[in-house]
């Protein structure tokens, strides 16, 4: 079950995203599991730090 929510992103990030056509939802969520699953750590701050050898997929071609 999917549930509704906002999120506050920076103007100029947003339309490079829209621009490459990301599906935000589904890259949030990714980024979330990867969090999740250990295989990216988050910092004191908030900011999400990869491990060694864990990529960020590609722009739309994955989603």
């Amino acid at each position: 079950m999917k549930k509704r929510t906002s999120v506050y992103i920076d103007a100029e990030l947003l339309e490079k995203a829209k621009e490459r056509k990301l599906n935000l939802s589904q890259l949030l969520e990714w980024a979330i599991k990867e969090v999740l699953n250990g295989k990216k750590k988050q910092s004191s701050a908030g900011l999400l730090i990869p491990q060694s050898g864990v990529q960020i997929p590609p722009g739309p071609c994955c989603f």
